[in-house]
């Protein structure tokens, strides 16, 4: 043993102490990082603890990196007064599963994130406009903004876990939620949520029969993407939730919540990690598969303000992925 070493780094809200070993041709590396988390009044920290030997002259940075995300959902600004969302200390990435506005400015107000920002588009980024216009409208201030758009598209990263990938789609609603002997009633329901949107399908009103097109072609991308074989680990994201268990308690199984989930169960399985958004009721369940594979689903929206909703919304939600 030749040395120690240590080092306290301040920045983004986290504390990490190095502590080394050095060796004749490796250095070990304890490393302890504290991270504060959550509003100022109700602080709470988080200790995250690893050793690693790495090859004495290796850029110890690389070693330290794990993907954590910060994740919400349907934030609403345009209705959200002067709320405004702020990065979580220690996230590496920021999951946004849809409804930041109602309209695809309202991704402005997230201009600037320190850390990169995957976006899924939701159902009101679509309020007043053709699908087709906000599409390529959404797709502009991505662009301009820096943000990955995840629209039935895949975004890989590696961290020192192995390769991640990212499965983005809204997946819109496609009425089956409660079996197809009730899709009828469900797709008259939904048309009241069209109504409300006042969105176009090729310069028409959109109706459910529209919207249940596009969400069985983003069913089926989704099914052929996710049962893709990949060496990593699978996040999908969508906006609308993928089974019944994601259901606003405050309505149950009702036709309306055929407009709000899918039975996407038989897919869960494809991924390690499911984040969505549209129901106002936060979620943090693990579903379990035949195969012993467990999927963890997750749902971090803000809401509406009138209702009562930010209640049950984190604000620095972090999760590692």
């Amino acid at each position: 043993m030749r040395r120690k070493h240590s080092k306290s780094l301040h920045g983004a809200g986290i504390d990490v102490l190095f502590i080394g070993i050095y060796g004749e041709n490796l250095f070990s590396v304890l490393v302890i990082a504290l991270g504060n988390v959550g509003e100022e009044r109700r602080r709470r920290t988080e200790v995250a603890v690893g050793w690693w030997v790495v090859p004495p002259r290796q850029k110890l940075l690389s070693v330290f990196l794990v993907m954590r995300a910060q994740v919400f959902s349907d934030l609403h600004l345009d209705f959200a007064g002067s709320f405004r969302p702020t990065p979580a200390p220690g996230a590496t990435l920021a999951i946004v599963a849809g409804d930041v506005g109602h309209s695809p400015d309202s991704l402005r107000l997230l201009s600037g994130w320190p850390v990169p920002v995957v976006f899924v588009p939701g159902n009101h980024e679509y309020d007043g406009a053709d699908l087709a216009d906000g599409d390529e409208e959404l797709a502009d201030v991505c662009r301009e903004l820096g943000f990955t758009l995840l629209n039935c598209a895949v975004h890989e990263l590696t961290d020192d876990h192995g390769r991640l990938r990212l499965v983005g789609a809204s997946r819109w609603w496609d009425f089956d939620l409660l079996g197809r002997n009730r899709r009828d009633e469900c797709m008259t329901f939904g048309e009241r949520y069209l109504r409300h949107m006042g969105s176009a399908w090729n310069g028409r009103p959109l109706h459910s029969e529209e919207v249940r097109e596009l969400a069985l072609s983003h069913r089926i991308w989704l099914a052929k993407t996710l049962a893709k074989s990949f060496d990593g680990r699978t996040i999908a994201i969508t906006h609308s939730g993928p089974s019944a268990r994601s259901a606003d308690p405050r309505y149950g199984m009702r036709p309306g919540t055929a407009s709000f989930c899918n039975a996407d169960d038989d897919l869960l399985h494809l991924a390690d990690v499911w984040i969505h958004g549209h129901l106002h009721c936060a979620h943090d369940y693990v579903a379990e598969h035949h195969s012993g594979h467990r999927t963890r689903v997750i749902c971090n929206p803000r809401g509406y303000d009138r209702l009562g909703e930010p209640a049950g919304f984190i604000d620095h939600l972090v999760i590692d992925l």
